[in-house]
């Protein structure tokens, strides 16, 4: 009797050990690769299917790896030998992106609109700012003949909708003058009094990308487009004379405000100097329509429309608040 109790024990321990041999088995990989993108080189590895994980050593350390994260391994000859070890843990890359995909719509469908990641990422990085400029004004266009460029200034505020998006509102001064050789070729200018005041007004909606001074992001770059009305008014006097008759004339500005539909576009840089403060330097193309003409063609609506162009070039600080 006892000798067949032994010999029970001794067939029990054998199947045991067979058991737990087979489920460990040892190998070389020439790779090893993670969904993640995390690949290991030629390593000495044990897939225990007991515990789901294959251990390796590397720079002297063990290291575990379950199943569920390993995307292939490659034999020494290169042979995709995934199936082999894993058996049925194997997870294919679309298989994994699946998964994750489902994971992350969970997590969405609990959390809501409650998510902090997704409110942190959305969240302005600022509320408001206050860009404050000089510019330099070109026109271009036959209404301005008899103009020349100037130095202006510009004031606006900027407020953001989101990270990117925001609304910008321009008040803006041009430093257009007035050009008495061009208006009156010829004659001896005495005395140049005239005042040539173009302001600017514009809404429009800005995107911007960065800066952000908690990412080491200092530089940024932005563009935009609007809509508003440039304001024209001629004041003062201006003398000149008749080179051969030594004639005197007044040139005498109207001084009465002359107000266009206009449309902007522009982009610009702005440097980060500190988290709330910075410079801004860019470029804008204003496009104003000044009028009509008498239409020479039957049944052309755009025959008879006249623009003119304003082309600045501004540099500037910034804050944000």
């Amino acid at each position: 009797m006892d000798c067949k109790i032994k010999k029970i024990y001794f067939l029990v321990f054998v199947v045991a050990v067979f058991f737990t041999a087979s489920q460990v088995l040892a190998a070389t990989a020439s790779l090893i690769e993670l969904f993640d993108g995390t690949t290991y080189e030629n390593v000495k590895f044990r897939a225990d299917k007991s515990y789901k994980v294959i251990s390796f050593k590397i720079d002297g350390k063990k290291k575990n790896i379950s199943f569920t994260d390993i995307s292939r391994i490659l034999d020494n000859n290169g042979e995709d030998v995934t199936a082999r070890y894993l058996g049925k843990y194997l997870r294919t890359s679309q298989t994994a992106q699946s998964e994750a995909v489902e994971t992350v719509q969970k997590r969405e469908d609990w959390l809501g609109e409650t998510d902090p990641v997704r409110e942190k990422y959305n969240k302005p990085l600022w509320s408001v700012a206050f860009p404050v400029s000089v510019n330099f004004s070109i026109p271009a266009g036959s209404y301005y003949q008899g103009f020349k460029a100037g130095v202006g200034f510009t004031g606006e505020i900027l407020i953001a909708i989101n990270r990117n998006l925001s609304l910008r509102g321009t008040v803006s001064k041009s430093g257009m003058q007035d050009d008495l050789n061009e208006i009156a070729p010829g004659f001896r200018i005495i005395d140049d009094n005239l005042k040539f005041n173009v302001w600017k007004y514009f809404i429009s909606l800005q995107f911007s990308n960065g800066p952000n001074w908690s990412a080491n992001k200092k530089m940024g770059l932005y563009g935009f487009g609007g809509i508003g009305a440039v304001s024209h008014k001629l004041t003062g006097a201006a003398i000149i004379q008749d080179p051969f008759t030594d004639s005197m004339f007044i040139i005498i500005g109207s001084g009465e405000g002359e107000s266009k539909l206009a449309f902007t576009s522009g982009f610009g840089f702005v440097g980060l100097l500190s988290p709330s403060f910075g410079i801004e330097f860019g470029a804008t193309l204003d496009m104003i329509m000044i009028g009509t003409r008498q239409n020479t063609v039957a049944f052309d609506p755009y025959g008879n429309v006249e623009t003119a162009l304003h082309m600045d070039f501004h540099v500037g600080l910034i804050t944000f608040l």
